[in-house]
């Protein structure tokens, strides 16, 4: 019994001593913040990207050092993280070649879809919850909470534009009747089609560029619509609303 607890305490410490976590995954760079009190240091560590191996001594040091104070960040280039699914790991010195074990990862997260390379490790470390990824795309940033660990402590910065982007969208009135006009903040609106839930186009202007809109929908049926607007830059914005 006196074994099986030392074994136990020995493989805890391995997953909980190092202070490093990845906090930010860019398509050529990976962040690493120290959410500790202490100073460490990942001279010698090994990085994954899916199952590339990458040496953190042959990296670049794009900002901050190695022997990373409390609370700082050391920022390393000459990654390549593929803008598909994908794992990022970063694991204790000498990890590979070999097999890897839980003890010896000291971050994880994947992206994209779950299933990736090294899951299964990061799940026994709980350093990761099965079949959980962070959906979005490149770059990730982690959302400063180094308390829990998991999907839910990450997102995308093409997710916060697009959030940024449904707040600067306005629709009144919600549900509509015999009009409904949509404004976007800042934003010039070249395109408005309103449609069916089963796809079929009822309503649309072009060629506005203009921040507010006004469409007629005094003809229409009591419903449930699907708004698409469609910026100047591009971007196109879908929100589901009501008639009655």
């Amino acid at each position: 019994m006196k074994k099986i607890i030392f074994f136990l305490a020995f493989v805890f410490s391995g997953y909980t001593s190092l202070g490093l976590a990845i906090s930010r995954v860019d398509a050529s760079s990976i962040s690493l913040y120290n959410y500790s009190s202490t100073t460490f240091s990942i001279s010698g560590f090994q990085i994954t990207v899916n199952t590339t191996v990458y040496e953190v001594n042959n990296l670049t040091i794009i900002s901050g050092v190695l022997n990373t104070p409390a609370g700082g960040t050391v920022v390393l280039g000459g990654i390549s993280a593929p803008t598909g699914p994908a794992s990022v790991a970063l694991w204790y010195g000498a990890t590979f070649p070999g097999t890897p074990s839980s003890a010896q990862l000291a971050s994880f997260m994947q992206y994209g879809s779950a299933g990736q390379a090294y899951e299964a490790i990061a799940v026994s470390a709980f350093l990761w919850t099965s079949n959980t990824f962070v959906p979005g795309s490149l770059p990730f940033i982690r959302n400063g909470d180094y308390s829990n660990w998991g999907a839910a402590n990450w997102t995308s910065t093409m997710a916060m534009d697009e959030l940024r982007l449904q707040l600067q969208l306005r629709t009144q009135p919600n549900p509509f009747n015999h009009h409904l006009i949509v404004e976007a903040t800042n934003r010039q609106i070249e395109n408005v089609s309103l449609m069916s839930l089963t796809g079929q186009e009822v309503a649309h202007t072009a060629g506005l560029l203009q921040e507010e809109v006004i469409l007629n929908t005094e003809t229409l049926k009591n419903g449930v619509y699907l708004l698409q607007v469609t910026l100047r830059d591009g971007t196109t914005l879908i929100r589901k609303l009501s008639k009655y």
